[in-house]
């Protein structure tokens, strides 16, 4: 991580022609190891499905509330659905957004662990009454999945490591990716202390966000402790690096500290749509073939990346009270959501104490 000033742009253009493309390798890997996002310029999408997007999310934050609250995410034992304003805290500080929370289609039937309980589709709203929005959703989830797989062999190639040694970290059959409406009210002028989304890296292998409207609130942290404006570009995802990402390269490419702050008075809502990606649920935390996959890309990223420090970092490294990526990230969302818990995995809540 460095004092960036700026998050930069890697176009996907210069992938067409050796030359530009060994330049684009090289900005992408300056660009994960100083700031750990960057605007994705040229994305393979539709030209009009972020427009679509927009309309059926706006479409879905207007209906009622009585509505919304149908796709309460406490129906959901995958944590998948509607969270109000004001249901989520981060810094112990609440967040005031409210969002829908929705995910690439999981498998017919569901056995096995507890956690690939995590795998369902989730609530998705009545055709009756916003006939396109699935259909345009999906549109949209499928379209960022294939970038984002393209993205992620780019980076193996950028920090020198095998692909295909990456790629065995995420689950050839059920590779779960979620994608996140998110509507940001704006605040009166008096509330200073309200905070949209509280600074805080994703703990996911990475996060897709369409930024969508005018509003400047993305901010990211840089070494200095300053915090730098992210502002919309049109037709341009960022690409967050999560703490799945730093994990899995051994610390090379590093998890941004980032928040969202309120957009301004008399600015109108803000609204996003984030897909996100996350290690494999099925991957052993604890097994020779998951230690032998990292001991691997660690001695290339030490061979390619010299001066580089590396450690392997929280999230991949040997548990002695997990022993799967799933078995962890369904305990961390028990922990958010206990309203979910409380209802699906009673076994897992852990009341506060008194």
């Amino acid at each position: 991580m460095s004092d960036f000033k700026f998050v930069p742009t890697i176009d996907l253009a210069m992938l067409d022609n050796p030359s530009s493309r060994t330049q684009l390798v090289q900005q992408l890997r300056q660009a994960l190891l100083d700031v750990g996002m960057f605007y994705v310029a040229n994305p393979p999408l539709s030209p009009t499905v972020v427009a679509e997007a927009k309309t059926q999310s706006e479409a879905f934050f207007a209906l009622p509330f009585a509505e919304k609250t149908k796709l309460d995410i406490a129906n959901s034992p995958s944590f998948l659905g509607y969270a109000m304003l004001g249901a989520e805290r981060t810094n112990n500080q609440v967040d005031w957004r409210e969002h829908l929370t929705l995910a690439s289609p999981g498998p017919e039937s569901i056995s096995g662990p507890v956690y690939r309980r995590l795998l369902g589709s989730g609530q998705w709203p009545s055709a009756s009454l916003l006939p396109r929005f699935t259909p345009v959703l999906q549109t949209l989830l499928a379209e960022s999945t294939a970038l984002v797989t393209t993205l992620r062999r780019l980076i193996a190639e950028a920090i020198g490591v095998d692909s295909d040694k990456l790629e065995s970290l995420f689950d050839a059959h059920h590779q779960q990716y979620r994608i996140r409406l998110i509507r940001y009210p704006e605040v009166a002028a008096s509330a200073e202390e309200t905070q949209s989304l509280g600074a805080h890296q994703d703990t996911s292998f990475n996060t897709l966000i369409f930024q969508i409207g005018a509003q400047h609130c993305l901010q990211a942290r840089n070494n200095h402790g300053e915090w730098v404006d992210c502002p919309p570009i049109p037709d341009q995802p960022i690409f967050v690096v999560g703490r799945g990402c730093q994990a899995a390269t051994h610390g090379l490419c590093r998890a941004p500290f980032h928040r969202v702050i309120p957009p301004a008075p008399g600015s109108g809502s803000r609204l996003s749509i984030v897909v996100t990606t996350g290690i494999g649920y099925d991957t052993p935390l604890k097994s020779p073939k998951t230690s032998e996959v990292l001991s691997t890309m660690r001695t290339q990223i030490v061979a390619n990346n010299p001066g580089h420090e590396v450690s392997l970092n929280e999230g991949l490294e040997e548990d002695d009270e997990f022993e799967t990526v799933g078995m962890k990230v369904l305990h961390k969302l028990a922990k958010s959501y206990p309203e979910v818990t409380r209802r699906w995995y009673p076994e897992l809540l852990v009341e506060p104490s008194h």
